[in-house]
């Protein structure tokens, strides 16, 4: 949802997002729209810890950050790094644009 319109002081487009799960809790990111590239980040003040199967406890995450990059039309990049009581993690996903066709046989056809 956007929460800010840019102006011509301050051209970043601000969004955010609020997740909530079937236990009740929720987390929003912000983030802003610059050029070809979303910046999110997990809000502070909304810590949060999970239980992950583990006999060391709880894992809590500090710092969330995701970034999506579309380097061309076909492309995506999103990176994201994560904070947490035990380690820091970078992750790097990039995705492929799949195009659908429809055959005459009505069968689905794809085209990359």
């Amino acid at each position: 949802m956007p929460v800010k319109n840019a102006t011509r002081r301050d051209p970043r487009i601000h969004v955010a997002y609020l997740t909530t799960s079937s236990e009740g809790w929720s987390m929003m990111e912000q983030g802003q729209v610059k050029e070809s590239m979303m910046f999110f980040h997990l809000k502070q003040y909304l810590r949060r810890s999970f239980d992950v199967g583990s006999k060391t406890g709880n894992l809590e995450i500090r710092e969330f950050e995701r970034h999506f990059e579309l380097p061309n039309y076909d492309q995506m990049v999103m990176k994201v790094r994560a904070e947490t009581n035990r380690d820091t993690e970078d992750y790097i996903a990039t995705y492929k644009r799949a195009l659908f066709s429809v055959t005459a046989k009505g069968k689905p056809d794809i085209d990359a």
